[in-house]
């Protein structure tokens, strides 16, 4: 707390209000958990919503919706210009080489807090966050003008919101969705 605030009410003035995402938060109501968030999904089965510790807060705690989530992106991308323009371009700045985790085996690069994935020179910059439950896929291309928000309330076990992000941003064929389920055991009968 050396800004004299608690984190929540710090991001809240000098990133989300600035940008105009006022249904990104922290702390959720009672209104937003029964109105406004969806129900997770873990396993199968639905799951209430996971409280996470203060302590961990910055490390993802924030909840969004599309609306404001795309905002994020079309600042990224500058279509929407404040005065965080610097600030966001230094957040895309490669900071370091990392393993190829993408199911097109770009080159990739971390930058603070985007996965860079390159090829021939177009970057691609993505995000990723997910809790048992909820997943969560944000990617862009600077050089397309191209941005896409994926939310689902499933478990990353069921849905591969990444990979499907990559195919919807044209950087991959849809040959890199895996059907996924659970394992089903096979008996056969004894001769």
């Amino acid at each position: 707390m050396k800004a004299g605030v608690p984190y929540e009410q710090l991001v809240k003035d000098r990133i989300l209000n600035v940008l105009g995402m006022n249904d990104t938060k922290i702390t959720l109501s009672q209104n937003d958990i029964k109105n406004r968030f969806p129900v997770g999904h873990h396993n199968g089965k639905e799951i209430n919503t996971p409280v996470i510790p203060a302590v961990i807060e910055g490390a993802g705690a924030f909840r969004s919706t599309a609306g404001d989530l795309l905002k994020y992106v079309s600042a990224n991308l500058g279509l929407i210009h404040t005065k965080l323009d610097a600030a966001i371009q230094l957040q895309h700045l490669i900071r370091h080489p990392a393993t190829p985790a993408n199911p097109m085996n770009y080159s990739e690069y971390v930058a603070l807090g985007w996965r860079v994935l390159t090829n021939f020179g177009m970057e691609t910059l993505a995000h990723t966050g997910s809790i048992n439950g909820w997943d969560a896929f944000v990617g862009f291309t600077p050089a397309k003008q191209d941005g896409i928000v994926l939310l689902c309330s499933c478990d990353s076990r069921d849905v591969d919101v990444s990979s499907l992000g990559f195919v919807l941003l044209h950087l991959s064929g849809t040959e890199n969705l895996i059907a996924k389920s659970e394992p089903r055991l096979h008996t056969t009968p004894a001769s």
